[in-house]
């Protein structure tokens, strides 16, 4: 059985920090999105042939994504400010670097470690007050 949770994912009002977890495959994707059906929509792109995560799981853990059975999806509704909303994703990655950052930071103290297989980008961003306490 799979059991999917969903609250507000999908609305399309906000944007969202989303992290893809499986303690199967030891690994953590971070990402954002401002896009119509949030999450959700931002999901079936990421595990399509191509998608980010189906490539960057298997780029740096050498398994298709379809091997772990456990995948989570956490996300995180930022404020509904133009700077997060708007289709500039700038600030957005901003608190996507952060919480990568952080992740990175205490990963080899979790059991298991993880390895984390998003990528993103410092921005000045990085150091505003707002941003840092989102992240």
């Amino acid at each position: 059985m799979i059991v999917t949770k969903i609250s507000n994912s999908f609305d399309s009002s906000c944007s969202y920090i989303y992290i893809w977890v499986s303690k199967n495959l030891q690994c953590i994707y971070v990402g954002q999105t401002s896009g119509n059906g949030g999450v959700v929509s931002r999901s079936s792109g990421h595990v399509r042939k191509k998608g980010t995560l189906r490539t960057r799981v298997y780029e740096r853990c050498g398994m298709q994504i379809e091997s772990a059975n456990d995948w989570n999806v956490l996300s995180f509704v930022l404020p509904k400010k133009k700077i997060f909303t708007g289709v500039a994703s700038s600030h957005r990655e901003a608190i996507e670097y952060l919480v990568q950052t952080k992740l990175n930071e205490i990963r080899a103290d979790t059991k298991p470690p993880f390895e984390i297989v998003s990528n993103v980008n410092y921005s000045d961003y990085c150091d505003h007050h707002e941003i840092n306490i989102l992240a």
